[in-house]
């Protein structure tokens, strides 16, 4: 059975926190500067959050369009790329010390800014809540924050872990397989709409969901996010449909989802806080939120469990 978050360290973890280890030892507890970035572009929403989840807000000078809490926190700072493109220009221009992004930008533009002799640290795409947590840490030691960054990501797993009180365990939560002892709703996940996109077993958002008592109809299925069928929907017959960063109600009244027992229930939760969707500290108050939208069809539907 997965945990949900594993204990085993990444090798990039390890290699970053000895590269990071000289530098964060002191006698004096408080977070270093001397040696750490100051100028920080961000180009990933999670990472930016990340940073300001760190208290660090104040040495962003560049992040995404879509980093909403950093542009309305710092309205100083540069807008610098969309979700996939950034202006290399525009970034070699702020003198940055460190832009953090994942391995899905563009290979040209970290080129670009490492012939200009800007550092860029390239985190992996989380696929677990584990792999979240050990993003947000690292970047917290990137900053020099070390014992106070691993402190304050250990309250934030303890604190999802109370919420997602369908674990088996405190420690333990499989992404695949549900409990034996208790009965999971099968679910259909549909973001990004027009379409039938969602989510398979590559997504964190499965660790989300089975915490919550709801089993995901594509957890077998080898990718994060695609686009399916009508037809496989349908004969997965989920008794629960899940609308995330949804404002569109009207989807409820979908031809081929009615079809579904969720449909002829009426069983759907439309969810609009982009958080969810989102792999950072955030997290924790969207599944909260999240957490109280389903308890509420379950009061409303004493046929589910």
């Amino acid at each position: 059975m997965k945990r949900i978050f594993s204990r085993t360290a990444h090798p990039f973890f390890i290699l970053l926190c000895s590269l990071f280890f000289i530098l964060s030892c002191s006698k004096d507890k408080a977070p270093q500067t001397e040696g750490y970035p100051k100028r920080i572009v961000s180009l990933v929403p999670s990472l930016t959050d990340a940073v300001i989840f760190h208290g660090a807000e104040d040495r962003l000078v560049g992040v995404s369009k879509f980093c909403i809490p950093a542009i309305e926190k710092r309205k100083s700072v540069a807008v610098i790329s969309d979700a996939l493109r950034a202006d290399a220009e525009a970034i070699v221009a702020l003198k940055p010390d460190l832009v953090l992004t994942h391995s899905w930008q563009d290979e040209n533009i970290r080129k670009q800014l490492e012939r200009a002799g800007i550092k860029v640290m390239i985190l992996p795409e989380p696929v677990s809540l584990g792999e979240i947590a050990r993003n947000i840490e690292t970047v917290g030691i990137i900053l020099g924050d070390t014992e106070s960054a691993k402190k304050r990501v250990e309250k934030w797993k303890d604190d999802i872990r109370k919420v997602l009180a369908f674990a088996p365990s405190s420690e333990s939560l499989s992404s695949e397989s549900p409990s034996s002892e208790i009965r999971h709703l099968k679910t259909y996940v549909q973001i990004y709409s027009p379409g039938r996109w969602t989510i398979g077993k590559k997504s964190y958002l499965n660790n989300i969901l089975f915490g919550l008592g709801l089993d995901n109809i594509f957890i077998d299925e080898d990718f994060s996010y695609k686009e399916v069928n009508d037809e496989s929907i349908i004969d997965a017959d989920p008794e629960l449909i899940l609308f995330l960063d949804a404002h569109d109600t009207s989807l409820a009244k979908d031809k081929v989802l009615e079809k579904t027992s969720a449909g002829r229930s009426n069983n759907f939760v439309f969810f609009s806080d982009r958080d969810i969707t989102i792999p950072g500290p955030r997290l924790l108050e969207a599944i909260i939120k999240l957490k109280t939208e389903l308890d509420k069809i379950r009061k409303t539907n004493s046929k589910l469990p």
